[in-house]
Protein backbone atom coordinates (compact mmCIF):
# COMPACT_ATOMS: atom_id res chain seq x y z
CA UNK A 1 0.00 0.00 0.00
CA UNK A 2 1.44 3.37 -1.00
CA UNK A 3 2.21 5.52 1.97
CA UNK A 4 5.06 8.07 2.25
CA UNK A 5 5.43 7.19 5.92
CA UNK A 6 6.51 3.70 4.91
CA UNK A 7 9.88 5.20 3.89
CA UNK A 8 10.62 5.49 7.61
CA UNK A 9 12.50 2.34 8.81
CA UNK A 10 10.70 2.44 12.18
CA UNK A 11 7.30 2.62 10.48
CA UNK A 12 8.38 -0.32 8.34
CA UNK A 13 9.03 -2.32 11.53
CA UNK A 14 5.65 -1.27 12.95
CA UNK A 15 3.90 -2.31 9.75
CA UNK A 16 5.69 -5.67 9.75
CA UNK A 17 4.59 -6.38 13.32
CA UNK A 18 1.02 -5.27 12.62
CA UNK A 19 0.99 -7.58 9.61
CA UNK A 20 1.90 -10.44 11.93
CA UNK A 21 -1.01 -9.43 14.15
CA UNK A 22 -3.34 -9.39 11.16
CA UNK A 23 -2.13 -12.89 10.27
CA UNK A 24 -2.55 -14.05 13.89
CA UNK A 25 1.19 -14.80 14.14
CA UNK A 26 2.33 -12.16 16.61
CA UNK A 27 4.08 -13.38 19.77
CA UNK A 28 4.42 -11.93 23.26
CA UNK A 29 7.97 -10.79 22.60
CA UNK A 30 6.89 -9.12 19.38
CA UNK A 31 4.06 -7.38 21.23
CA UNK A 32 6.69 -6.00 23.63
CA UNK A 33 8.72 -4.93 20.62
CA UNK A 34 5.73 -3.11 19.16
CA UNK A 35 5.13 -1.50 22.56
CA UNK A 36 8.68 -0.16 22.55
CA UNK A 37 8.37 1.28 19.06
CA UNK A 38 5.14 3.24 19.66
CA UNK A 39 5.69 4.21 23.30
CA UNK A 40 5.55 8.00 23.74
CA UNK A 41 5.33 8.47 19.96
CA UNK A 42 1.83 9.74 18.98
CA UNK A 43 2.92 9.97 15.34
CA UNK A 44 3.80 6.26 15.30
CA UNK A 45 0.52 5.40 17.04
CA UNK A 46 -1.26 7.44 14.35
CA UNK A 47 0.60 5.51 11.66
CA UNK A 48 -0.39 2.19 13.28
CA UNK A 49 -4.05 3.24 13.42
CA UNK A 50 -4.03 4.29 9.76
CA UNK A 51 -2.26 1.10 8.75
CA UNK A 52 -4.78 -1.13 10.53
CA UNK A 53 -7.77 0.76 9.14
CA UNK A 54 -6.47 0.59 5.59
CA UNK A 55 -5.58 -3.08 6.00
CA UNK A 56 -9.08 -3.75 7.32
CA UNK A 57 -10.64 -1.96 4.36
CA UNK A 58 -8.62 -4.02 1.93
CA UNK A 59 -8.94 -7.42 3.61
CA UNK A 60 -12.30 -7.46 5.35
CA UNK A 61 -15.89 -6.30 5.12
CA UNK A 62 -17.16 -2.75 4.91
CA UNK A 63 -18.66 -3.26 8.32
CA UNK A 64 -15.21 -3.60 9.85
CA UNK A 65 -13.78 -0.80 7.75
CA UNK A 66 -16.72 1.32 8.87
CA UNK A 67 -15.21 1.69 12.32
CA UNK A 68 -13.58 4.84 10.94
CA UNK A 69 -16.86 6.61 11.69
CA UNK A 70 -16.34 6.20 15.44
CA UNK A 71 -12.54 6.16 15.38
CA UNK A 72 -11.39 9.20 13.43
CA UNK A 73 -7.99 8.55 11.86
CA UNK A 74 -7.12 12.22 11.82
CA UNK A 75 -7.48 12.57 15.57
CA UNK A 76 -7.80 9.40 17.67
CA UNK A 77 -10.34 9.91 20.43
CA UNK A 78 -10.04 7.72 23.55
CA UNK A 79 -13.84 7.72 24.06
CA UNK A 80 -14.47 6.66 20.48
CA UNK A 81 -11.78 3.99 20.80
CA UNK A 82 -13.43 2.60 23.91
CA UNK A 83 -16.82 2.58 22.15
CA UNK A 84 -15.30 0.59 19.30
CA UNK A 85 -13.73 -1.81 21.75
CA UNK A 86 -17.05 -2.27 23.57
CA UNK A 87 -18.87 -3.00 20.29
CA UNK A 88 -16.21 -5.55 19.33
CA UNK A 89 -16.44 -7.23 22.74
CA UNK A 90 -20.26 -7.42 22.51
CA UNK A 91 -20.10 -8.90 19.02
CA UNK A 92 -17.47 -11.35 20.30
CA UNK A 93 -20.00 -12.90 22.69
CA UNK A 94 -22.32 -13.80 19.80
CA UNK A 95 -19.65 -15.43 17.63
CA UNK A 96 -19.43 -19.26 17.60
CA UNK A 97 -16.22 -20.93 18.81
CA UNK A 98 -13.96 -22.67 16.27
CA UNK A 99 -10.60 -24.37 16.29
CA UNK A 100 -7.80 -22.02 15.27
CA UNK A 101 -6.34 -22.70 11.82
CA UNK A 102 -3.03 -20.90 12.42
CA UNK A 103 -1.67 -21.40 15.95
CA UNK A 104 0.77 -18.99 17.57
CA UNK A 105 4.44 -19.92 16.97
CA UNK A 106 6.88 -19.96 19.88
CA UNK A 107 9.65 -17.48 19.16
CA UNK A 108 11.98 -19.07 21.70
CA UNK A 109 12.48 -22.05 19.40
CA UNK A 110 13.41 -19.79 16.45
CA UNK A 111 11.47 -22.00 14.00
CA UNK A 112 12.62 -22.44 10.40
CA UNK A 113 11.28 -20.31 7.61
CA UNK A 114 8.13 -22.44 7.13
CA UNK A 115 7.43 -24.16 10.45
CA UNK A 116 4.92 -26.90 10.87
CA UNK A 117 1.94 -25.80 12.95
CA UNK A 118 2.15 -27.34 16.44
CA UNK A 119 -0.91 -28.91 17.99
CA UNK A 120 -2.80 -26.78 20.51
CA UNK A 121 -5.71 -27.51 22.83
CA UNK A 122 -7.23 -24.09 23.37
CA UNK A 123 -10.19 -22.60 21.44
CA UNK A 124 -10.77 -19.03 20.30
CA UNK A 125 -13.84 -17.09 19.21
CA UNK A 126 -14.51 -16.68 15.52
CA UNK A 127 -13.64 -13.04 15.11
CA UNK A 128 -11.85 -11.17 12.35
CA UNK A 129 -8.14 -10.85 12.94
CA UNK A 130 -8.49 -7.15 12.19
CA UNK A 131 -10.47 -6.80 15.41
CA UNK A 132 -7.70 -8.53 17.37
CA UNK A 133 -5.08 -6.24 15.84
CA UNK A 134 -7.25 -3.18 16.55
CA UNK A 135 -7.67 -4.28 20.18
CA UNK A 136 -3.89 -4.66 20.49
CA UNK A 137 -3.42 -1.14 19.12
CA UNK A 138 -6.03 0.25 21.51
CA UNK A 139 -4.18 -1.34 24.43
CA UNK A 140 -0.97 0.32 23.22
CA UNK A 141 -2.70 3.69 22.98
CA UNK A 142 -4.32 3.54 26.40
CA UNK A 143 -1.28 2.15 28.20
CA UNK A 144 1.50 4.17 26.63
CA UNK A 145 -0.15 7.48 25.83
CA UNK A 146 -2.70 7.97 28.63
CA UNK A 147 -0.73 6.20 31.37
CA UNK A 148 2.94 6.64 30.34
CA UNK A 149 3.63 8.57 33.54
CA UNK A 150 2.89 5.54 35.69
CA UNK A 151 5.55 3.12 34.43
CA UNK A 152 5.79 -0.08 36.38
CA UNK A 153 9.01 -1.83 37.29
CA UNK A 154 7.48 -4.97 35.85
CA UNK A 155 7.57 -3.37 32.35
CA UNK A 156 11.36 -2.91 32.49
CA UNK A 157 13.53 -5.41 30.67
CA UNK A 158 17.09 -4.47 31.72
CA UNK A 159 19.26 -2.55 34.15
CA UNK A 160 22.18 -0.18 33.60
CA UNK A 161 24.92 -1.67 35.78
CA UNK A 162 28.09 0.27 34.85
CA UNK A 163 29.33 3.19 32.76
CA UNK A 164 32.62 4.87 31.79
CA UNK A 165 32.40 8.58 30.85
CA UNK A 166 28.92 7.89 29.47
CA UNK A 167 26.82 10.66 27.92
CA UNK A 168 23.29 10.07 26.65
CA UNK A 169 21.22 12.03 24.17
CA UNK A 170 17.87 13.39 25.35
CA UNK A 171 16.03 10.55 23.61
CA UNK A 172 16.90 8.45 26.64
CA UNK A 173 17.59 11.19 29.19
CA UNK A 174 20.14 11.07 31.98
CA UNK A 175 20.93 7.51 33.02
CA UNK A 176 22.61 6.49 36.25
CA UNK A 177 23.99 3.17 37.45
CA UNK A 178 21.29 0.81 38.79
CA UNK A 179 18.62 2.48 36.63
CA UNK A 180 15.92 0.08 35.42
CA UNK A 181 15.49 0.27 31.66
CA UNK A 182 12.14 -0.23 29.96
CA UNK A 183 11.61 -1.02 26.27
CA UNK A 184 12.38 1.97 24.09
CA UNK A 185 15.06 3.84 22.13
CA UNK A 186 18.42 4.90 23.63
CA UNK A 187 21.41 6.79 22.25
CA UNK A 188 24.87 6.75 23.81
CA UNK A 189 26.90 9.67 22.44
CA UNK A 190 30.12 9.27 24.46
CA UNK A 191 31.87 6.64 26.56
CA UNK A 192 30.80 3.11 27.41
CA UNK A 193 27.77 1.54 29.08
CA UNK A 194 27.10 -1.94 30.42
CA UNK A 195 23.53 -3.25 30.42
CA UNK A 196 22.26 -6.43 32.07
CA UNK A 197 19.06 -7.72 30.47
CA UNK A 198 16.54 -9.58 32.62
CA UNK A 199 17.23 -12.71 30.59
CA UNK A 200 20.81 -12.68 31.91
CA UNK A 201 22.45 -11.30 28.75
CA UNK A 202 25.27 -8.82 29.37
CA UNK A 203 25.71 -6.10 26.73
CA UNK A 204 28.54 -3.56 26.45
CA UNK A 205 27.64 -0.51 24.35
CA UNK A 206 30.37 1.63 22.79
CA UNK A 207 29.56 5.22 21.79
CA UNK A 208 28.37 6.53 19.46
CA UNK A 209 25.57 3.97 19.31
CA UNK A 210 21.81 4.21 18.82
CA UNK A 211 19.68 1.22 19.79
CA UNK A 212 16.24 0.16 20.99
CA UNK A 213 15.57 -2.22 23.85
CA UNK A 214 12.74 -4.38 22.54
CA UNK A 215 12.48 -7.10 25.19
CA UNK A 216 14.62 -8.93 27.72
CA UNK A 217 15.90 -11.12 24.90
CA UNK A 218 15.91 -8.80 21.89
CA UNK A 219 17.61 -5.55 20.90
CA UNK A 220 17.44 -3.44 17.74
CA UNK A 221 20.78 -1.82 16.76
CA UNK A 222 20.24 1.14 14.47
CA UNK A 223 23.90 2.17 14.33
CA UNK A 224 27.06 1.63 16.37
CA UNK A 225 28.82 -1.21 18.20
CA UNK A 226 28.06 -3.61 21.01
CA UNK A 227 29.34 -6.85 22.50
CA UNK A 228 26.84 -9.36 23.92
CA UNK A 229 27.83 -12.14 26.29
CA UNK A 230 25.46 -14.97 27.14
CA UNK A 231 26.72 -17.27 29.87
CA UNK A 232 23.72 -19.59 30.08
CA UNK A 233 21.92 -21.08 27.11
CA UNK A 234 18.12 -20.84 27.47
CA UNK A 235 15.12 -21.85 25.39
CA UNK A 236 14.67 -18.21 24.41
CA UNK A 237 17.73 -17.12 22.36
CA UNK A 238 19.06 -13.57 22.40
CA UNK A 239 18.55 -11.66 19.14
CA UNK A 240 20.20 -8.51 17.83
CA UNK A 241 18.30 -7.00 14.92
CA UNK A 242 19.37 -4.30 12.47
CA UNK A 243 17.60 -2.76 9.49
CA UNK A 244 18.94 -5.39 7.09
CA UNK A 245 19.95 -8.38 9.23
CA UNK A 246 19.52 -10.22 12.51
CA UNK A 247 21.89 -12.23 14.70
CA UNK A 248 20.54 -15.17 16.72
CA UNK A 249 22.86 -16.48 19.43
CA UNK A 250 23.30 -19.99 20.72
CA UNK A 251 25.06 -19.27 24.03
CA UNK A 252 28.10 -17.21 23.16
CA UNK A 253 30.00 -13.91 23.13
CA UNK A 254 29.91 -11.86 19.96
CA UNK A 255 30.33 -8.29 18.71
CA UNK A 256 28.00 -6.48 16.31
CA UNK A 257 28.60 -3.33 14.30
CA UNK A 258 26.05 -1.51 12.14
CA UNK A 259 27.40 1.31 9.99
CA UNK A 260 25.67 4.42 8.66
CA UNK A 261 24.25 2.64 5.60
CA UNK A 262 23.00 -0.44 7.44
CA UNK A 263 25.79 -2.95 6.75
CA UNK A 264 25.83 -5.41 9.67
CA UNK A 265 29.08 -6.98 10.84
CA UNK A 266 29.44 -9.62 13.55
CA UNK A 267 32.46 -11.37 15.06
CA UNK A 268 32.17 -14.44 17.31
CA UNK A 269 34.53 -14.68 20.29
CA UNK A 270 33.02 -17.81 21.80
CA UNK A 271 30.23 -20.22 20.89
CA UNK A 272 28.07 -19.88 17.80
CA UNK A 273 25.65 -17.43 16.20
CA UNK A 274 23.53 -17.40 13.07
CA UNK A 275 23.57 -14.30 10.89
CA UNK A 276 20.25 -14.00 9.03
CA UNK A 277 19.17 -11.73 6.22
CA UNK A 278 16.39 -9.28 6.91
CA UNK A 279 15.33 -7.58 10.11
CA UNK A 280 12.83 -10.29 11.09
CA UNK A 281 14.71 -13.27 12.59
CA UNK A 282 11.77 -15.57 11.78
CA UNK A 283 11.57 -14.68 8.10
CA UNK A 284 14.83 -14.75 6.17
CA UNK A 285 16.13 -15.76 2.76
CA UNK A 286 19.80 -16.37 3.62
CA UNK A 287 21.79 -17.25 6.71
CA UNK A 288 25.38 -17.84 7.78
CA UNK A 289 26.47 -19.85 10.84
CA UNK A 290 29.56 -18.42 12.54
CA UNK A 291 31.63 -20.08 15.26
CA UNK A 292 34.55 -18.96 17.42
CA UNK A 293 36.99 -16.53 15.71
CA UNK A 294 34.80 -16.26 12.61
CA UNK A 295 33.17 -13.07 11.34
CA UNK A 296 30.56 -12.27 8.73
CA UNK A 297 29.10 -9.24 6.97
CA UNK A 298 25.50 -8.82 5.82
CA UNK A 299 25.42 -5.77 3.58
CA UNK A 300 22.41 -3.54 3.06
CA UNK A 301 21.53 -5.42 -0.13
CA UNK A 302 21.28 -8.82 1.54
CA UNK A 303 24.62 -10.25 0.42
CA UNK A 304 26.81 -12.21 2.87
CA UNK A 305 30.61 -12.43 3.05
CA UNK A 306 33.21 -13.79 5.46
CA UNK A 307 35.50 -11.30 7.23
CA UNK A 308 38.87 -11.55 8.99
CA UNK A 309 40.98 -9.61 11.47
CA UNK A 310 38.10 -8.20 13.52
CA UNK A 311 38.83 -9.65 16.96
CA UNK A 312 40.26 -6.37 18.26
CA UNK A 313 37.56 -4.12 16.85
CA UNK A 314 35.13 -4.33 19.78
CA UNK A 315 35.32 -3.30 23.45
CA UNK A 316 35.05 -6.43 25.57
CA UNK A 317 34.93 -7.03 29.32
CA UNK A 318 38.67 -6.67 30.05
CA UNK A 319 38.90 -3.38 28.12
CA UNK A 320 35.76 -2.04 29.79
CA UNK A 321 37.27 -2.80 33.21
CA UNK A 322 40.56 -1.23 32.14
CA UNK A 323 38.87 2.02 31.15
CA UNK A 324 36.90 2.02 34.37
CA UNK A 325 40.16 1.73 36.34
CA UNK A 326 41.75 4.47 34.23
CA UNK A 327 38.80 6.76 35.01
CA UNK A 328 39.54 6.18 38.70
CA UNK A 329 43.09 7.49 38.27
CA UNK A 330 45.28 4.39 37.69
CA UNK A 331 48.27 5.46 35.56
CA UNK A 332 48.96 1.91 34.38
CA UNK A 333 45.36 1.38 33.29
CA UNK A 334 45.40 4.79 31.60
CA UNK A 335 48.21 3.53 29.37
CA UNK A 336 46.57 0.13 28.91
CA UNK A 337 43.34 1.78 27.76
CA UNK A 338 45.36 3.84 25.27
CA UNK A 339 47.09 0.67 24.08
CA UNK A 340 43.73 -0.92 23.24
CA UNK A 341 42.77 2.20 21.33
CA UNK A 342 46.05 2.47 19.42
CA UNK A 343 46.05 -1.21 18.44
CA UNK A 344 42.92 -0.61 16.35
CA UNK A 345 44.51 2.10 14.19
CA UNK A 346 44.42 0.66 10.64
CA UNK A 347 47.59 2.61 9.75
CA UNK A 348 49.59 1.02 12.55
CA UNK A 349 52.26 -1.14 10.90
CA UNK A 350 53.92 -2.53 14.03
CA UNK A 351 53.40 -2.01 17.75
CA UNK A 352 55.82 -3.52 20.24
CA UNK A 353 54.73 -3.05 23.86
CA UNK A 354 57.66 -5.09 25.23
CA UNK A 355 55.40 -7.24 27.39
CA UNK A 356 57.22 -10.48 28.08
CA UNK A 357 55.47 -13.61 26.81
CA UNK A 358 56.21 -16.24 29.46
CA UNK A 359 55.71 -19.02 26.89
CA UNK A 360 58.09 -17.37 24.40
CA UNK A 361 60.58 -15.32 26.46
CA UNK A 362 62.95 -14.86 23.51
CA UNK A 363 60.21 -13.30 21.38
CA UNK A 364 59.08 -9.66 21.01
CA UNK A 365 55.39 -9.72 20.04
CA UNK A 366 53.78 -7.29 17.60
CA UNK A 367 50.46 -6.06 19.03
CA UNK A 368 49.09 -4.10 16.03
CA UNK A 369 45.69 -5.48 14.99
CA UNK A 370 46.33 -4.80 11.29
CA UNK A 371 49.39 -7.08 11.28
CA UNK A 372 48.46 -9.41 14.14
CA UNK A 373 50.32 -12.71 14.01
CA UNK A 374 53.07 -11.18 11.86
CA UNK A 375 56.22 -9.10 12.45
CA UNK A 376 57.23 -10.76 15.72
CA UNK A 377 60.90 -10.35 16.63
CA UNK A 378 63.53 -12.65 18.10
CA UNK A 379 66.03 -11.61 20.78
CA UNK A 380 69.62 -11.92 19.50
CA UNK A 381 73.22 -11.28 20.57
CA UNK A 382 76.74 -12.06 19.39
CA UNK A 383 76.82 -14.52 22.28
CA UNK A 384 73.55 -16.55 22.26
CA UNK A 385 73.81 -16.79 26.04
CA UNK A 386 73.88 -13.00 26.48
CA UNK A 387 70.52 -11.91 25.09
CA UNK A 388 68.84 -8.60 26.02
CA UNK A 389 67.50 -8.86 29.58
CA UNK A 390 63.84 -8.56 30.55
CA UNK A 391 63.41 -6.01 33.32
CA UNK A 392 60.67 -3.91 34.95
CA UNK A 393 59.00 -1.43 32.64
CA UNK A 394 57.38 1.92 33.35
CA UNK A 395 55.05 0.26 35.88
CA UNK A 396 55.46 -2.85 38.02
CA UNK A 397 52.82 -4.59 35.85
CA UNK A 398 54.91 -4.12 32.67
CA UNK A 399 58.28 -5.26 31.35
CA UNK A 400 61.05 -3.74 29.24
CA UNK A 401 64.27 -4.90 27.56
CA UNK A 402 67.67 -3.83 28.83
CA UNK A 403 70.29 -3.64 26.05
CA UNK A 404 74.03 -3.80 26.66
CA UNK A 405 76.00 -2.33 23.74
CA UNK A 406 79.13 -4.28 24.65
CA UNK A 407 77.26 -7.58 24.20
CA UNK A 408 76.08 -6.63 20.67
CA UNK A 409 72.44 -7.32 21.53
CA UNK A 410 69.45 -6.66 19.28
CA UNK A 411 65.98 -7.87 18.23
CA UNK A 412 65.56 -9.09 14.66
CA UNK A 413 62.31 -9.18 12.66
CA UNK A 414 62.39 -10.94 9.25
CA UNK A 415 61.75 -8.94 6.06
CA UNK A 416 58.09 -8.28 5.33
CA UNK A 417 56.41 -6.00 2.79
CA UNK A 418 54.29 -4.51 5.59
CA UNK A 419 57.43 -2.77 6.91
CA UNK A 420 58.33 -1.21 3.59
CA UNK A 421 57.48 2.48 3.81
CA UNK A 422 58.86 5.31 1.70
CA UNK A 423 55.81 7.57 2.14
CA UNK A 424 54.45 9.34 5.25
CA UNK A 425 55.63 7.77 8.48
CA UNK A 426 55.57 8.08 12.27
CA UNK A 427 58.12 6.32 14.46
CA UNK A 428 58.14 6.60 18.26
CA UNK A 429 59.73 4.85 21.23
CA UNK A 430 59.80 4.97 25.02
CA UNK A 431 63.43 4.86 26.12
CA UNK A 432 65.30 5.06 29.41
CA UNK A 433 68.76 6.57 29.04
CA UNK A 434 69.94 7.15 32.59
CA UNK A 435 73.70 6.89 32.06
CA UNK A 436 75.99 9.13 29.98
CA UNK A 437 76.67 6.33 27.49
CA UNK A 438 73.02 5.34 27.05
CA UNK A 439 71.27 5.79 23.73
CA UNK A 440 71.92 4.74 20.14
CA UNK A 441 70.06 3.20 17.20
CA UNK A 442 66.53 2.33 18.33
CA UNK A 443 65.25 0.78 15.11
CA UNK A 444 66.32 0.39 11.51
CA UNK A 445 64.40 -0.94 8.51
CA UNK A 446 66.96 -1.60 5.82
CA UNK A 447 67.84 -4.22 3.24
CA UNK A 448 71.14 -5.20 4.83
CA UNK A 449 74.60 -3.99 5.76
CA UNK A 450 75.61 -0.73 4.07
CA UNK A 451 72.56 -0.64 1.76
CA UNK A 452 69.21 1.05 1.28
CA UNK A 453 67.48 2.12 4.50
CA UNK A 454 63.74 2.79 4.37
CA UNK A 455 63.86 4.47 7.79
CA UNK A 456 65.96 4.57 10.93
CA UNK A 457 65.38 6.24 14.32
CA UNK A 458 68.07 7.03 16.86
CA UNK A 459 68.47 8.97 20.12
CA UNK A 460 71.75 10.13 21.62
CA UNK A 461 73.67 8.00 19.12
CA UNK A 462 77.48 8.25 19.46
CA UNK A 463 78.22 7.80 15.74
CA UNK A 464 78.37 11.52 14.97
CA UNK A 465 78.88 14.44 17.39
CA UNK A 466 75.71 16.15 16.12
CA UNK A 467 73.65 13.03 16.98
CA UNK A 468 75.00 12.64 20.50
CA UNK A 469 72.66 15.20 22.10
CA UNK A 470 69.52 14.81 20.01
CA UNK A 471 67.59 12.42 17.78
CA UNK A 472 67.92 11.55 14.12
CA UNK A 473 65.81 10.07 11.32
CA UNK A 474 67.46 8.45 8.31
CA UNK A 475 65.89 7.50 4.96
CA UNK A 476 68.77 6.86 2.61
CA UNK A 477 69.61 5.05 -0.59
CA UNK A 478 72.91 3.62 0.70
CA UNK A 479 75.37 3.99 3.55
CA UNK A 480 77.12 6.93 1.86
CA UNK A 481 73.92 8.92 1.37
CA UNK A 482 74.55 11.31 4.27
CA UNK A 483 72.25 14.00 2.89
CA UNK A 484 69.28 11.87 3.84
CA UNK A 485 70.12 11.59 7.51
CA UNK A 486 68.29 14.37 9.34
CA UNK A 487 68.98 15.18 12.97
CA UNK A 488 67.37 17.48 15.49
CA UNK A 489 68.89 20.41 17.29
CA UNK A 490 70.69 19.76 20.57
CA UNK A 491 68.25 18.63 23.22
CA UNK A 492 68.59 18.69 26.99
CA UNK A 493 69.60 15.40 28.58
CA UNK A 494 66.60 13.87 30.33
CA UNK A 495 67.07 10.91 32.63
CA UNK A 496 64.49 8.21 33.23
CA UNK A 497 61.72 7.28 30.83
CA UNK A 498 61.20 9.63 27.86
CA UNK A 499 59.13 9.44 24.68
CA UNK A 500 61.04 10.29 21.52
CA UNK A 501 59.35 10.43 18.10
CA UNK A 502 59.69 11.69 14.55
CA UNK A 503 57.24 12.16 11.68
CA UNK A 504 57.92 12.70 7.97
CA UNK A 505 55.43 13.47 5.20
CA UNK A 506 58.13 13.40 2.46
CA UNK A 507 58.42 17.19 2.75
CA UNK A 508 58.90 18.08 6.41
CA UNK A 509 60.31 16.16 9.36
CA UNK A 510 59.19 16.93 12.92
CA UNK A 511 60.92 15.78 16.09
CA UNK A 512 59.06 15.29 19.39
CA UNK A 513 60.30 14.90 22.95
CA UNK A 514 57.74 13.86 25.60
CA UNK A 515 54.83 14.74 23.34
CA UNK A 516 56.09 18.27 22.46
CA UNK A 517 57.49 19.29 19.08
CA UNK A 518 61.10 20.34 19.59
CA UNK A 519 62.30 20.81 16.01
CA UNK A 520 61.04 21.06 12.40
CA UNK A 521 63.14 20.75 9.23
CA UNK A 522 62.35 20.80 5.53
CA UNK A 523 63.20 17.43 4.04
CA UNK A 524 61.74 16.82 0.55
CA UNK A 525 62.70 13.24 -0.11
CA UNK A 526 60.97 10.14 -1.50
CA UNK A 527 63.37 7.31 -2.17
CA UNK A 528 63.06 3.94 -3.92
CA UNK A 529 61.25 1.30 -1.90
CA UNK A 530 62.55 -2.17 -1.10
CA UNK A 531 61.32 -4.93 1.17
CA UNK A 532 63.42 -5.09 4.31
CA UNK A 533 63.58 -6.51 7.81
CA UNK A 534 63.56 -4.62 11.08
CA UNK A 535 66.41 -4.41 13.55
CA UNK A 536 65.68 -3.09 17.06
CA UNK A 537 68.66 -1.89 19.08
CA UNK A 538 71.11 -1.96 16.18
CA UNK A 539 71.69 -1.10 12.51
CA UNK A 540 72.56 -4.41 10.80
CA UNK A 541 76.29 -3.69 10.81
CA UNK A 542 78.15 -6.32 12.90
CA UNK A 543 80.41 -3.58 14.26
CA UNK A 544 77.74 -0.90 14.66
CA UNK A 545 79.22 1.62 17.15
CA UNK A 546 75.77 3.06 17.81
CA UNK A 547 74.06 -0.05 19.11
CA UNK A 548 71.48 0.91 21.69
CA UNK A 549 72.47 0.96 25.34
CA UNK A 550 69.71 1.31 27.94
CA UNK A 551 66.05 0.29 28.23
CA UNK A 552 63.26 0.15 25.64
CA UNK A 553 59.62 -0.38 26.59
CA UNK A 554 57.50 0.57 23.58
CA UNK A 555 57.94 1.10 19.81
CA UNK A 556 55.35 2.43 17.36
CA UNK A 557 55.61 2.42 13.54
CA UNK A 558 52.73 3.86 11.48
CA UNK A 559 52.17 4.60 7.81
CA UNK A 560 50.82 8.09 8.42
CA UNK A 561 51.86 11.30 10.16
CA UNK A 562 50.48 11.61 13.68
CA UNK A 563 49.23 15.08 14.57
CA UNK A 564 50.71 17.15 17.36
CA UNK A 565 47.58 16.45 19.39
CA UNK A 566 48.05 12.70 18.92
CA UNK A 567 51.67 13.01 20.02
CA UNK A 568 50.62 14.83 23.18
CA UNK A 569 48.00 12.16 23.84
CA UNK A 570 50.60 9.42 23.37
CA UNK A 571 52.81 10.98 26.02
CA UNK A 572 50.03 11.77 28.49
CA UNK A 573 48.71 8.21 28.23
CA UNK A 574 52.11 6.56 28.58
CA UNK A 575 54.01 8.66 31.09
CA UNK A 576 54.80 6.76 34.29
Amino acid sequence: MANPLMNDPVNNQIAELLSLALEHEITDDQIQQLNALVKNHPDRIQFAVNYLQLSSALKFSKKIAGMEQSWNAASPNPNAIMETLALMAEDEKLAPAVEPEIPLPEIQNIPPKKPEAPQVNYRIKKRTIASIAAIITIIFYIHFVQYSASKSKNSCVARLINTVDAQWETVSGNQTIATDLCPGPMKLTHGLAEIQLNSGVNVIIEAPTQFTLESSSQLFLQQGRLVAKIDNVTDNPFVVRSTHASIVDYGTEFGVQVDTVGNTLTHVYQGKVELRSGSNPLRFENSMVLVQNQAGLADNKGSFSSQEGLAGRFVRRHEFNTKAMAARGSAYHRWLAYRYQLQRDPDLVAYYTFERDSKNPDQLINMANATSGMLNGTLKAANPLALPIWTEGRWPQTTALLFDRSQKQYVQVPPNPAFSLNGPITVAAWVNCSGPDDGGHILSNRVGVRSLCNYQLGYRSPTYPEWKHGMHLSRKKDSQDKNNQIYSKTLPDVSGWVLIAATHDNQVVKFYLNGKRVDVKNWPVTQPLEEAGLMIGSDFSPDDPSRFNGKLSEIIIARRVFSEQEMAEMFQAGKP
